[in-house]
């Protein structure tokens, strides 16, 4: 049984310019002990697959699907399970640090969090775990970082305050939602190499939510394409980058500077508006009558799955 799978997920968000479609339809399976990345352009649903995994969701959100994790459907629990859950089995990384910490709460007293609502432990104890995570993740004096606040920390220093509050208790399940982002590339490749070591030595899978394609090539196992709320493409990583099959996937690679700096001409498809046809056709240069018209299903492929009319 996988850690986790993802079944037939919608989510709609009801708002005043009308219903965004954020998520279709969308099945993920992440094994165990293995990185899956989630890569695709801002706003194209990307975080709110995350969010409902951890049904973080605001109140104008509708969801259904399965969310089956462990064997057990994480929409179906109660609150006081689902709060169990959360910083323990599975745990969450934000893409933005001056957001997830609070500036009135020392770093020791929030990365001992973890500890003191799933274990009991006093602050002292707390505070000893702290510096432990801090050290662990190279902190050169950890004993006086747990005395600081988030303003007194790099942007750098606080995203790994964050890695070491989620692998606090060992989650089974890591989600790195843009752990990179507004990062310099020497940060970046710290980052990177921390994350991955510390999910290997505590055998965790990860879901790694990223528009960095450097990123997602060094770490994950598995690519999942995602295009105005729909999964477009999967495959192991390695076939991914050598050979993308759907069109999005060609354009996301050939916009890379090492590929030439080629940017996918037009802009993704509103979410509140029903577009017809392949969600990427306007974009698409390969894009036919048929394209317009009719709804490409995810094909299997050995095995990769492709969402296009190339493949049929």
């Amino acid at each position: 049984m996988p850690l986790l799978t993802v079944e037939r997920l919608n989510v709609v968000f009801t708002t005043h310019q009308g219903r965004v479609k954020a998520v279709k339809n969308v099945s993920i399976t992440i094994p165990h002990q293995e990185t899956l990345a989630l890569i695709g352009e801002t706003g194209c649903g990307k975080s709110v697959i995350a969010q409902s995994i951890l049904r973080l969701l605001p109140g104008n959100a509708q969801i259904n699907g399965r969310i089956l994790f462990q064997g057990r459907d994480l929409l179906l629990v109660d609150e006081k399970t689902m709060a169990s859950i959360r910083g323990k089995e599975i745990a969450i990384i934000f893409q933005n640090p001056s957001l997830a910490l609070n500036p009135v709460y020392s770093i020791g007293w929030q990365v001992g969090e973890p500890f003191r609502i799933h274990q009991g432990v006093d602050r002292n104890q707390s505070i000893q775990e702290s510096v432990r995570l801090l050290s662990y993740m190279k902190f050169d004096k950890p004993e006086s970082a747990v005395k600081m606040y988030p303003f007194e920390f790099s942007g750098g220093m606080n995203q790994r305050v964050l890695i070491a509050s989620a692998l606090a208790l060992h989650p089974n399940l890591i989600i790195a939602d843009e752990p990179t982002q507004g990062l310099d590339r020497t940060l970046i490749k710290q980052i990177i190499e921390q994350l991955d070591r510390a999910r290997k030595i505590h055998s965790s899978s990860m879901l790694l939510i990223t528009h960095d394609l450097t990123v997602a090539r060094s770490i994950s196992d598995w690519i999942m394409v995602m295009y105005a709320g729909e999964i477009v493409e999967q495959a192991p990583t390695r076939d991914f980058f050598q050979s993308p099959l759907h069109p999005y996937s060609q354009g996301l690679l050939g916009s890379l500077p090492k590929n030439g700096f080629h940017p996918i001409p037009g802009q993704s498809p509103s979410m509140i508006e029903n577009l017809q046809g392949c969600q990427f056709h306007p974009r698409c240069k390969w894009a036919k009558e048929q394209c317009l018209n009719g709804k490409p299903e995810l094909l299997s492929l050995n095995r990769r799955l492709v969402r296009c009319f190339l493949y049929g």
